[in-house]
């Protein structure tokens, strides 16, 4: 996808909540059979939308009970389970985090940044608590996605880096010396898993960094985690 998962869009997803029907392997990868969604997952799942519904608001980010303003803006506070499902109900998938570094950094070129060599600004990224031009930080600081098209990636995404960590696929694991393609480290257990891009808060530009990583348990939320 070009731009991050939205409130409004997650919204939709709610509406029609029902994890039990998703078949197993769903959302997989087609060069990694066994990427996709997996029945174990649903041990860590909300079992009706109310429940969902009051877990993201529960964790405190961008979800509200109504359609308000939030509609546009990137919905966090999604546990990498929750996430999984999302995109195997739309017939997508999670990006595996070699995907995710390849979009960021430009490919071969191997961008430090999504948009280039150029040190973060706030024209190009969502961090710091810049956005609304005020000091301190609060909601107006994530604006809606794809508010920056200075930032834009290589291959036309946004907010790669800024707004919202993304959850990718793989798990957290030292990177391999061996040469590989379609690279990722899977399981169905609750180990941690990587998330990639900064955040809206963070102050630290090295966060925007394509090649920075963090990883977290899957079934742990975050207001500054999204997909």
């Amino acid at each position: 996808d070009q731009y991050e998962v939205t409130v409004g869009r997650f919204r939709r997803y709610v509406s029609s909540y029902d994890p039990a029907s998703l078949p197993e392997g769903a959302g997989a990868n087609p060069a990694l059979p066994l990427s996709g969604w997996s029945r174990e997952f649903l041990a860590h799942m909300p079992e009706s939308a109310r429940e969902l519904g009051f877990a993201i608001a529960e964790c405190g980010g961008t979800w509200t009970d109504d359609v308000g303003s939030n509609e546009a803006r990137p919905i966090s506070c999604v546990t990498w389970f929750e996430a999984m499902a999302f995109c195997a109900a739309e017939g997508k998938r999670l990006p595996t985090e070699a995907e995710w570094e390849y979009a960021a950094s430009g490919g071969a070129e191997q961008r430090p940044y999504p948009w280039g060599n150029e040190a973060p600004a706030s024209e190009r990224a969502v961090f710091g608590c810049l956005f609304d031009g005020d000091a301190s930080c609060a909601d107006a600081d994530l604006p809606v996605a794809g508010s920056l098209p200075k930032g834009a990636g290589r291959f036309g995404q946004l907010d790669l880096a800024g707004s919202l960590w993304e959850w990718t696929q793989d798990v957290y694991a030292p990177y391999s010396d061996d040469a590989c393609a379609d690279c990722a480290v899977l399981s169905t257990d609750e180990s941690a898993r990587v998330f990639r891009g900064g955040d809206f808060k963070f102050e630290d530009p090295t966060s925007l960094r394509a090649w920075t990583r963090y990883a977290f348990l899957p079934a742990f939320p975050d207001p500054t985690r999204g997909f």
